[in-house]
């Protein structure tokens, strides 16, 4: 790491507490919960030998964009790095929030936060990239001041780059209890039945990053993007090229691409604009004091900027972006309309497969609760 880092908060004797890099797994386990961790010494170089392809397969965002602020999982410390600085490689957790996260300024005081849910959610993740010799990992609850909207606003659109680039990006399944060798059939993933699935911003979180793995509640290890990539493909309707590395994000069609996040779900509305700019290669500034309609027109501008063709296949008016609000209708009516009837498409195609048997959320009623 480099010496030029800064620490954030947590006195210098933090180390001294939690000295977790010099501790065997026994001496680890009254911080590490014994919760039957993988005994894989490192998943995720095993992980890097089953891809083909070891890129990214969506390289939608600049490869030198990366997280600033960082868990140095030896210390449970916070460290920030300066633009100049280069970033040694670092893993990223993709989680669903939940009651009991820990955000930044709670992070700075381990003595409250440690006995909430989400702090042993960061200990597992810490515990699982010293496995895999990654020193640095970044995750959303706490790497990003909460408190400060720049802050917000410049993690928010920079989110794709920092999954892209990352070494390997950990998903946690916080809902999942079964086991790695009931979940690699096409059918079994989707069986789970994970909200992680149906949620809007993990879709980029699944398609950036180049390695990606699934852990239970007791991050116990599931597999990798590339071993379950059948099932993620049958409920997600993501390609399988895409998820295995063997095609270019920008070679699929953009109302393909926004079907993917027809049925997703967030929990703040304007999100729901948000968690696409990555996908599209676009920056959208996240203003929430906006509503869904205007975030959405502001996504509809840039993108049909970049993508002029996408006017006439929506069937918006030349004018709407001069003044959507004398429009009843949003760019997120026209995008949902259109891209609805690509899901459906699928939707039907994979159901006659047999290929979403047993993730009844999938269907046409969560389709038309998810539109608002």
């Amino acid at each position: 790491m480099s010496t030029h880092s800064r620490l954030v908060g947590l006195g210098d004797d933090y180390n001294a507490i939690f000295p977790f890099s010099t501790l065997s797994d026994k001496e680890l386990s009254p911080f590490w919960p014994d919760r039957g961790y993988s005994s894989h010494r490192s998943i995720y170089q095993s992980s890097q030998t089953s891809f083909k392809n070891p890129t990214s397969p969506a390289l939608m965002a600049r490869t030198d964009v990366c997280p600033l602020r960082f868990i140095d999982v030896s210390t449970l410390r916070l460290v920030e790095f300066s633009k100049e600085e280069i970033i040694p490689p670092y893993a990223i957790l993709s989680h669903r929030w939940t009651e009991e996260e820990v955000v930044y300024k709670e992070f700075l005081n381990p003595e409250e936060s440690r006995t909430k849910m989400g702090y042993q959610k960061i200990l597992g993740a810490c515990r699982q990239a010293l496995q895999d010799d990654i020193h640095l990992i970044w995750v959303d609850t706490c790497c990003i001041n909460q408190g400060d909207p720049a802050d917000i606003a410049a993690n928010i659109t920079s989110m794709y780059a920092y999954y892209q680039n990352a070494e390997v990006c950990y998903v946690y399944l916080n809902d999942v209890i079964k086991r790695r060798d009931i979940c690699y059939g096409r059918n079994e993933f989707g069986q789970m039945g994970s909200d992680w699935l149906k949620r809007g911003w993990t879709m980029q979180e699944l398609i950036a990053p180049r390695t990606v793995i699934f852990f239970n509640q007791h991050w116990m290890y599931l597999g990798d993007k590339h071993q379950l990539r059948e099932g993620v493909s049958a409920i997600t309707y993501i390609p399988l090229s895409i998820l295995s590395g063997e095609q270019s994000l920008q070679d699929i069609d953009d109302l393909t691409r926004m079907s993917w996040a027809t049925n997703r779900v967030t929990t703040k509305p304007q999100d729901k604009a948000y968690c696409l700019q990555g996908l599209f290669g676009v920056t959208l500034v996240p203003d929430y004091e906006e509503d869904m309609a205007r975030s959405f027109n502001r996504l509809g501008e840039v993108l049909c900027d970049a993508h002029p063709e996408l006017i006439e296949r929506l069937g918006i008016p030349q004018n709407f972006f001069d003044n959507p609000g004398e429009y009843e209708k949003s760019f997120y009516d026209f995008a949902w309309d259109k891209s609805a009837e690509i899901w459906y498409e699928m939707y039907a195609e994979s159901r006659n497969r047999g290929h979403i048997k047993g993730f009844d959320n999938y269907d046409e009623g969560s389709l038309l609760s998810s539109r608002y």
